[in-house]
């Protein structure tokens, strides 16, 4: 299985840790930078009552905060914005 390969791009090596950045961690980079890029393009211009991508960007952070609830609990929830 060749492209669940995990292969090293920068050797980073923290106190006695491999902390090394790989191409799994460049996945993780663009997924939060486009997550990012689609929660600000729909939270501009905000309005009373909320466009289509106004309602997207609203649903998606309820899924996430539920999900960290339902995990964590409600201790958890000062960890999440």
């Amino acid at each position: 299985m060749l492209q669940f390969e995990i292969k090293r791009f920068v050797k980073l090596d923290l106190f006695g840790l491999d902390a090394s950045f790989t191409n799994s961690s460049l996945f993780m980079v663009i997924a939060v930078f486009l997550i990012s890029l689609l929660t600000i393009w729909g939270m501009r211009g905000r309005a009373l009552v909320p466009t289509r991508m106004q309602s997207v960007a609203e649903i998606s952070y309820e899924f996430v905060a539920n999900m960290v609830r339902d995990n964590v609990g409600s201790a958890g929830q000062k960890y999440f914005p």
